[in-house]
């Protein structure tokens, strides 16, 4: 499974079914979202809501094996708070070694 794959949003009625099976996701979760709020704003508020619900996914499965929200917890979150600083601060490692070319 690659939950880091968001589809396109539909007119879909707001609602997870529990007979789905796919129901207990972050996928679906996060899918459900983005139909009821996600897409408030500008176009381009969405679509920085999305890419970042997929950063997160892609963390969370790597770690997890799994997109259970069952096995979201506060280290997790955590951890990915870390990531992102990690990748902010080899952002502009990055950076600042090609300006001092």
């Amino acid at each position: 499974m690659t939950p880091t794959h968001l589809p396109a949003l539909c007119n879909k009625q707001f609602a997870l079914s529990p007979a789905d099976p796919q129901a207990d996701s972050l996928v679906a979760w996060f899918n459900l979202y983005m139909q009821i709020e996600g897409t408030a704003g500008s176009p381009n508020t969405a679509q920085a809501k999305q890419r970042d619900l997929r950063g997160f996914l892609d963390y969370f499965t790597a770690a997890l094996g799994s997109d259970s929200p069952d096995q979201w917890t506060r280290s997790i979150t955590a951890g990915y708070i870390r990531h992102l600083a990690s990748l902010t601060a080899l952002h502009w490692l990055k950076l600042s070694m090609w300006e001092r070319r």
